[in-house]
């Protein structure tokens, strides 16, 4: 019996000193896993701030830049035009440029067919707003336009940027046939 007492009371140590191995392994784990906790907060912290300020320089730049392609544009939305008011006649497009606030500028035209009412609409990318610009008009082979337009005017240019002069851009006013008038019109 009392090896059995002795024996019970030397299994009831190591039991107890292998629970308290396990107790001050588990305290280890978990002041390490609060010293990571700890330290990814920090980090997450950090990251917030340099990510916020990054967004504010991004704002701030962003908003600079649309501020002066706001200032530099004569300006944003559509407006009609006709450059050869000589030429037109009742199935004539009516053309346009439409300038965005991003500064893409589009032409484009649309055109009635007076004998059986069609609609014919297109519209082309011209690329961002500069003061001389190519379009393209495909309805008519191809066609490659130039112009170079302000707020209240556009001129249709060649690509040398002269404006051209003929007497299709002279308007149906002016009857004499011999008249070379510039090719502009006003922004309407």
């Amino acid at each position: 019996m009392r090896h059995i007492l002795m024996l019970s009371g030397f299994c009831a140590i190591l039991v107890s000193c292998g629970q308290n191995t396990n107790k001050q392994y588990e305290s280890e784990l978990n002041q390490r896993e609060l010293v990571l906790k700890k330290k990814e907060l920090a980090f997450l912290h950090r990251d917030t701030i340099n990510s916020n300020n990054h967004r504010a320089d991004t704002a701030t730049f962003v908003t600079s830049i649309d501020s002066k392609i706001k200032h530099d544009l004569p300006f944003v939305g559509k407006k009609e035009f006709e450059t050869m008011p000589g030429a037109s006649g009742t199935g004539t497009p009516h053309r346009y440029v439409e300038i965005m606030r991003n500064g893409d500028v589009f032409f484009g035209f649309i055109q009635e067919n007076q004998a059986d009412g069609t609609v014919t609409k297109e519209r082309y990318f011209a690329g961002k707003y500069r003061t001389y610009m190519k379009s393209y008009f495909k309805k008519w082979d191809n066609e490659t336009v130039y112009y170079k337009f302000s707020n209240e005017k556009i001129y249709q240019v060649d690509k040398n940027n002269k404006i051209l002069i003929g007497v299709e851009c002279c308007g149906v006013s002016n009857q004499d046939l011999e008249a070379k008038c510039p090719c502009e019109s006003k922004l309407y």
